[in-house]
């Protein structure tokens, strides 16, 4: 048997071979390289979408419950700008409102000694009282306080009487209260 040899070095050199042929050599050799490339970043592209997908869900899932969220909150956005409105218009009655307690403090503060307040009706600009004296001498101390403050714009006398059994004096008087005026 004869031995056989295999040459697998060419046996012309890469510099001895024409042009297009190199060019074709060169071709085959980029080409491979391109090929695998190309696989490779189909590959890349196919395993990412695995990833793109599981972020799409989660950002679904948080959507929706972020959604939830807002729904939930327009209800109470809905409450607090109703109680806002509602404090603003208590606000603006009470600009536009003498305060009571201050118009009754104020008032009481001008009832001389000897003087009883029978009943007291406030409302918005009027104050209407019954009073019981002894003396005349009390009832025009009261007028003449009544008279002297800058809270009041006109007051009337709207009955005036003597009662005989416990000699006193009975009055009712409505007064006009200045706007603003116990603030």
């Amino acid at each position: 048997m004869q031995k056989r040899t295999l040459n697998l070095i060419p046996q012309k050199g890469f510099e001895e071979l024409t042009a297009s042929k190199k060019i074709f050599f060169w071709m085959i050799g980029i080409g491979r390289i391109i090929v695998v490339g190309t696989e490779l970043i189909a590959i890349l592209v196919w395993l990412s979408r695995f990833k793109r997908d599981y972020d799409i869900s989660l950002l679904t899932d948080s959507l929706e419950n972020k959604q939830q969220v807002v729904e939930n909150a327009k209800d109470l956005e809905t409450d607090v700008r109703a109680a806002q409105k509602k404090i603003e218009l208590i606000k603006t009655i009470r600009a536009k409102k003498p305060l009571f307690s201050k118009t009754i403090g104020k008032f009481t503060e001008l009832i001389p000694e000897g003087v009883t307040l029978n009943t007291l009706n406030l409302n918005n600009k009027r104050l209407t009282f019954h009073i019981r004296t002894r003396s005349a001498t009390a009832f025009a101390k009261l007028i003449s306080k009544l008279l002297t403050s800058d809270n009041f714009e006109t007051i009337t006398l709207t009955s005036s009487n003597f009662d005989p059994k416990d000699e006193s004096f009975r009055s009712s008087l409505s007064i006009d209260v200045q706007p603003g005026a116990f603030k």
